[in-house]
């Protein structure tokens, strides 16, 4: 095999590599979209807690299901870099927790929450001071829920490019031996 077969070889190594990538680095970026889109509509839900006027039960209701769509979204996130992890790029194999750990922590901020409104759902109708006590844990919950979901997004950002960092260096030290290689076969 000549010196230009072998370099010929590692170039389309490296364009696959990077395609494969960036076409995941996509696929990440529009479930995280579907997350992020669902920031307004969960902030909406949770503005009735933060107020003063009364709560109704079908209220608590819209909020909760919000929050199973929430989550829901949060699953097929984290499917995909608990599944075939072997399908993944090699860099996001070793990146992955990162991501998982967010993810998973918004997953439990948001069971949680849904823990606290049904619990509310209940007393909702009556005013005293621990439904007061009650919406105001579950104001918090929510600013923490969507500060978790915005922790998501901005470390897929870190993430990315610390992967495209990897993978461009494991690209470069393969090239490196393979050029070795070559050289020491030629000699």
């Amino acid at each position: 095999m000549s010196d230009r077969t072998v370099l010929a070889s590692n170039d389309e190594q490296k364009i696959a590599i990077m395609l494969h990538l960036y076409s995941f680095c996509e696929q990440i970026q529009d479930h995280l979209t579907t997350i992020t889109d669902m920031h307004p509509k969960l902030n909406e839900k949770g503005v009735p807690f933060r107020g003063q006027g009364n709560i109704r039960p079908i209220q608590c209701n819209v909020a909760v299901n919000t929050l199973e769509e929430v989550i829901t979204r949060l699953q097929s996130f984290c499917h995909i870099f608990r599944t075939d992890v072997y399908s993944l790029p090699l860099a996001f194999i070793i990146l992955r927790y990162r991501l998982l750990s967010l993810a998973d922590h918004a997953n439990k901020q948001a069971f949680l929450l849904i823990d606290l409104i049904e619990e509310f759902r209940i007393d909702c109708t009556t005013s005293s001071s621990q439904v007061l006590q009650q919406r105001e844990s579950i104001s918090l919950a929510f600013d923490r829920l969507l500060s978790h979901l915005c922790s998501i997004l901005l470390q897929f950002v870190d993430v990315k490019n610390e992967a495209r960092h990897i993978t461009l260096e494991l690209i470069l030290q393969h090239q490196q031996t393979s050029s070795e290689d070559a050289i020491t076969n030629f000699v």
